[in-house]
């Protein structure tokens, strides 16, 4: 066998050996993310939600523990996100038909106080007294939650657990996702 050839079997050897380990540990650290994500969602259902304060956009710092006995939509949403800009107006009249038992954490993830300002002015109707909107600057909060697409909200129930997670868009004022609420405040 020839210098070349040995040359040629050990780098194809090497090179093998370097995918299957890239591969094994590619495939750990996936489940290993799934696993973690499950066990936080799972504390959150037994033990409740990470509470947080943030300040919302008229300076005031709002505590998401202030909820409790109330029904809370916890949202992670920006102003540049199509689907969030699709399903802001169905949760706003979902909200506004629970008639302040279900309030509205609306936890937006851009990067300027502007962006959601401006995102605001074609929502006047989110000056409400249950819809609260807050800036995480700096992504702390998202993280908390582990929050990796918009919008993602958690549905809580009075007690501050976690009822349901939903990921995407959805229609909030459609007579499921009322009856669905409806059925969480009478809990």
């Amino acid at each position: 066998m020839g210098v070349y050839l040995k040359a040629s079997l050990v780098t194809l050897v090497m090179a093998i050996v370097l995918f299957l380990g890239f591969r094994a540990w590619r495939e750990q650290s996936q489940t290993s993310v799934a696993t973690d994500s499950v066990t936080r969602l799972d504390k959150m259902e037994t033990e409740g939600v990470p509470a947080f304060e943030l300040n919302d956009m008229n300076g005031q710092l709002v505590n998401l523990d202030q909820f409790k006995g109330k029904a809370v939509i916890l949202s992670f949403w920006a102003s540049w996100c199509g689907p969030c800009l699709e399903e802001f107006p169905s949760m706003i009249q979902l909200v506004k038909e629970m008639k302040g038992e279900v309030q509205l954490v609306a936890v937006s993830q851009d990067s300027s106080r502007e962006d959601i300002e401006a995102f605001l002015k074609s929502f006047p109707e989110s000056k409400d007294s249950s819809i609260h909107i807050l800036w995480d600057e700096g992504h702390k909060v998202g993280e908390l939650y582990g929050t990796d697409r918009l919008p993602e909200s958690y549905v809580l129930g009075k007690d501050m657990k976690l009822v349901r997670k939903i990921v995407g868009s959805i229609n909030w004022s459609s007579p499921d996702a009322v009856d669905f609420m409806k059925d969480l405040v009478k809990k």
